[in-house]
């Protein structure tokens, strides 16, 4: 029987539970036309879903701004 002790000692990192269950996650800012922050947020998503997590990260800056995403480790 496994205890908690062994349970904790399996734990993964955010990267490694993401590459094993497929995606990842972004942390995003976005700017104005002047280079100024106007907003941080994350964005995650499953393995093969790119395009949708691009999609939301346009959405969310809205027009005449743009994005700066990093994945997360």
């Amino acid at each position: 029987m496994k205890t908690m002790k062994n349970f904790a000692a399996q734990q993964l990192s955010k990267k490694r539970m993401n590459d094993v269950k497929g995606g990842g996650l972004w942390f995003c800012r976005s700017f104005n036309s002047k280079g100024e922050v106007t907003g941080e947020f994350n964005v995650s998503f499953k393995d093969g879903r790119e395009d949708f997590a691009k999609e939301a990260v346009a959405q969310a800056i809205g027009p005449g701004q743009v994005a700066d995403c990093r994945v997360v480790e």
